[in-house]
């Protein structure tokens, strides 16, 4: 049996009706549907079709348990309640539900739940975003990376292209949120200084259309001698087993001053590797920052699990992910950074939000 159903989204704020909140726990219950099926096929909001099946599933309906008790909604019991929890919101967009609604109890005597205040929030098209730092692009950024992407995307080298970077792992990384409303992006800000914790690992890898090297793990200070290290122990013995002798390796990397370096640049030309560099401030250009985004979301869920006494185990733990990392997923990060080259041509060297 097919089911066949539109919901009109015109109105942002459709108020779904019996019928409709049926129609959900039957597609699911007896006629198979996945939530995200249902959410896909008819429209529904994630948070809606979730709502209405713990509803059905703690009562045996899908009304809600306050319409007929003489218990009238907070909406209607303080019209002003939206506009109050938005102006809270503007003096602080990271605040959790909880404060808001302590806020309102103290500020404006409002006897009002978080729950009560999240699902205000929901219906108001607030959603609880990480934020992310970006840097502000300046016209000479811009029209550099586009005179990058215009070159690279007419290569035919691109299959030996390895794409290579550090990053840094911590333990007590802070991960901060913030209320975005739709799409605005309010919790995208500029780059300030970092700050990093004692708990953490310096690594170097890279990979490309033919493979990944090795992980490597900085133990000492990132200058020219230990980039040079770096380079012979991890991309070397991969340009030998994965590059063809007749074809050069041509390495992508960023300008840090270890990777630009007098020695660096005469230690490259001696084997034979061509560098690529990348334009200023663009890590969105290079494929495997998404894979260093996979393994930190990896390595987050071990922390929680972990309590991680050494560096030793830090490292060992990285090295374990690292080896999860599959070819497919490999080449799904460098065809989706492929893809989005002309989109970022077209927002003249912006970054793509």
């Amino acid at each position: 049996m097919i089911v066949e159903y539109s919901v009109d989204q015109s109105d942002s704020k459709h108020q779904l009706s019996d019928e409709e909140k049926w129609l959900i726990v039957v597609s699911y219950k007896y006629f198979g549907f996945s939530q995200a099926e249902i959410v896909k096929d008819f429209g529904f909001a994630q948070s809606t079709v979730s709502r209405i099946l713990k509803r059905y599933n703690q009562t045996g309906g899908v009304s809600n348990q306050y319409e007929n008790c003489g218990r009238t909604p907070m909406k209607e019991q303080h019209p002003e309640v939206s506009s109050l929890i938005k102006e809270q919101l503007v003096e602080n967009r990271t605040i959790s539900t909880r404060q808001i609604a302590y806020q309102l109890q103290e500020q404006h005597n409002i006897d009002i739940s978080h729950v009560t205040v999240c699902s205000i929030m929901d219906d108001e098209g607030f959603d609880y975003k990480r934020t992310k730092q970006i840097h502000l692009l300046t016209t000479e950024n811009k029209l550099e990376r586009m005179k990058y992407i215009t070159k690279q995307m007419a290569s035919p080298k691109l299959k030996f292209y390895v794409f290579s970077d550090e990053s840094i792992f911590q333990v007590d990384k802070f991960n901060s949120f913030t209320w975005c409303n739709g799409d605005d992006i309010t919790n995208i800000y500029e780059r300030k200084q970092n700050s990093y914790a004692n708990r953490q690992c310096h690594v170097w890898a890279a990979i490309s259309l033919m493979g990944k090297t090795d992980l490597f793990v900085h133990t000492t200070k990132v200058d020219s001698n230990a980039y040079m290290n770096c380079i012979e122990n991890c991309l070397l013995p991969f340009r030998n087993k994965a590059i063809p002798k007749r074809n050069a390796c041509y390495l992508v990397q960023d300008g840090a001053p270890s990777h630009k370096a007098q020695n660096t640049m005469g230690y490259f030309e001696e084997q034979r590797i061509k560098v690529i560099q990348l334009p200023p401030w663009s890590p969105d250009l290079n494929p495997i920052e998404l894979i260093w985004n996979i393994m930190k979301i990896e390595f987050k869920k071990r922390v929680t699990k972990d309590i991680f006494q050494t560096k030793q185990e830090i490292q060992s733990c990285l090295q374990e992910i690292w080896e999860t990392i599959t070819q497919e997923q490999i080449e799904n990060c460098i065809n989706s950074v492929i893809q989005n080259l002309p989109h970022i041509l077209n927002k003249n060297g912006e970054y793509l939000q």
